[in-house]
C-alpha cells in the first residue's frame, strides 16, 4: 500500500485538458498539459505528438463566461504550465504515491529546493489511461514511438504525478532546454584495476557491439559522463560535441554551457554523493538498502539546464524516482556482463567509438 500524503490534497485531472505525447522512458511516459481554450469540445488529444495538435481538434466558438465558469470549477489554473507523468506497466516501477514519498524522504533532502524538479500527486480517471494506451498502439502503427518502447504501456492506477514544463518560462521569455544524463560520475566499484572504460562507457561499447539499433534507438549517452566533472572546458566541448550536434545547439549557446558544467558545484555534489552515500559495489550491495537504492537512483537522474536567449543557466533535476530492489538482478547481471566480457578493458570496442576520459589514465 502507498503511503498517505497526510494533509496534502490531490488534485483532480480535469477531463476538459489536452493531453500531448512529448516523451517516454523505461518506467515512465510524459504528456504536455494544454489548457483549452474553448469550451463545448472533447479536446484531449491523447498521445498526438507537440506538432500536430493544432491539427488534431476541431476548434469552436464558446462563451467566456462559460470557459472561466469552468476553469475556477476545476482549478484548472493549477494545470498551468506542467507535464504529466504516468508509470507504464513494469515490474520494476514504483507506485507514484510511493515514489513521491521516497523523493521526499530520501533525495530531496540532499539538494536545495531550487536544484531539483518537484513533484506532485494527481488523481486521474482510469478511461483516460485506456484511451492514452490506444492512442500508444496508434503511435506504434504510425513509426511516431521508439521502436524500443514499443509494446509496453500504462498501468491501470488511481494516480499520476504532475510537474513543472521547464520549457514554459513564467515570464514566457524564450530559452531553450538541454537534457544531460550524468550517470555514473566516477567509476564502479567492481570494475577490474586496470579499466580503461568507465562503467556508463563500457555499457555503451557492448550495447553498441550487440545491436545493430542506432544510438537514438538504444537510447544510450552520446559522451563519457566523467567529462562533465572536468574544469577544462575545452575537453568538455569536444566532449559534448556529438550531444550538441545532435540538439542543434548554437556556438553561443554551447559556450554557455561548457562554462557552466566547468563550475557546476551541482554535478561535484552529485558524484561526491555517489562515491560516498553507499562506496560498494553493485556485485556486494545489499538491495534493501535505502543508501544503496539512493545511489543507483542518482546514477540515472536527468540534469535539465534552462538556457535563456542571453545565455543565463539554471539547472534542476529530474527523474529522481527511488529504484526498486526488483532490478538487483539487471543490475548484477549487468555488471557481470562488463566484467567477464571484458568490455572494461580497450581490446574490444563496439560499432562506434567514443572517447572515455579513462582511456588516457
Amino acid at each position: 500500500m502507498s503511503p498517505p500524503l497526510g494533509s496534502e490534497r490531490v488534485l483532480q485531472l480535469p477531463s476538459e485538458l489536452k493531453l500531448v505525447y512529448r516523451a517516454e522512458g523505461a518506467a515512465n511516459l510524459v504528456y504536455k498539459i494544454v489548457v483549452p481554450e474553448c469550451n463545448g469540445v472533447d479536446s484531449r488529444i491523447l498521445g498526438l505528438p507537440e506538432t500536430e495538435q493544432e491539427d488534431s481538434v476541431e476548434t469552436k466558438q464558446c462563451s467566456s463566461k462559460i470557459l472561466a465558469s469552468q476553469m475556477n470549477e476545476h482549478k484548472v489554473d493549477s494545470f498551468h504550465g506542467k507535464l504529466l507523468r504516468l508509470r507504464k506497466d513494469q515490474t520494476h516501477t514504483t507506485a507514484p504515491l510511493q515514489a513521491l514519498y521516497d523523493f521526499r524522504r530520501y533525495l530531496a533532502p540532499l539538494f536545495r529546493a531550487e536544484e531539483l524538479i518537484h513533484p506532485t500527486a494527481v488523481q486521474i480517471d482510469k478511461a483516460l489511461l485506456l484511451d492514452l494506451n490506444t492512442e500508444l498502439r496508434l503511435l506504434e502503427q504510425q513509426n511516431k514511438r521508439p521502436i524500443i518502447r514499443a509494446g509496453m504501456y500504462l498501468r491501470q492506477e488511481s494516480y499520476g504525478t504532475i510537474m513543472d514544463d521547464l520549457g514554459h518560462a513564467p515570464d514566457n521569455s524564450s530559452r531553450i532546454i538541454i537534457e544531460l544524463k550524468p550517470k555514473w560520475l566516477l567509476q564502479s566499484p567492481d570494475a577490474p584495476r586496470t579499466a580503461r572504460r568507465c562503467r556508463t562507457c563500457a555499457l555503451r561499447a557492448y550495447r553498441t557491439a550487440a545491436t545493430t539499433q542506432s544510438p537514438e534507438q538504444r537510447r544510450i549517452s552520446s559522451f563519457c559522463p566523467l567529462y562533465l566533472i572536468s574544469p577544462n572546458e575545452a575537453r568538455l566541448s569536444q566532449a559534448l560535441h556529438r550531444k550538441f550536434a545532435e540538439e542543434h545547439v548554437s556556438a553561443q549557446i554551447q559556450q554557455h554551457v561548457v562554462s557552466y558544467l566547468a563550475n557546476s558545484s551541482l554535478l561535484q555534489r552529485i558524484r561526491h554523493l555517489q562515491a560516498t552515500l553507499y562506496p560498494v559495489g553493485v556485485l556486494n550491495a545489499d538491495p534493501n538498502n535505502t543508501d544503496f537504492l539512493t545511489v543507483m537512483t542518482l546514477r540515472d537522474c536527468s540534469l535539465f539546464l534552462m538556457v535563456s536567449a542571453d545565455g543565463v543557466i539554471g539547472a534542476k533535476l529530474g527523474d529522481l524516482d527511488m529504484k526498486s530492489p526488483a532490478r538487483m538482478k539487471h543490475w548484477i547481471a549487468t555488471e557481470r556482463q562488463l566484467i567477464d566480457g571484458c568490455w572494461y578493458d580497450m581490446s574490444l570496442s563496439g560499432t562506434e567509438h567514443i572517447p572515455c576520459a579513462l582511456e588516457g589514465s
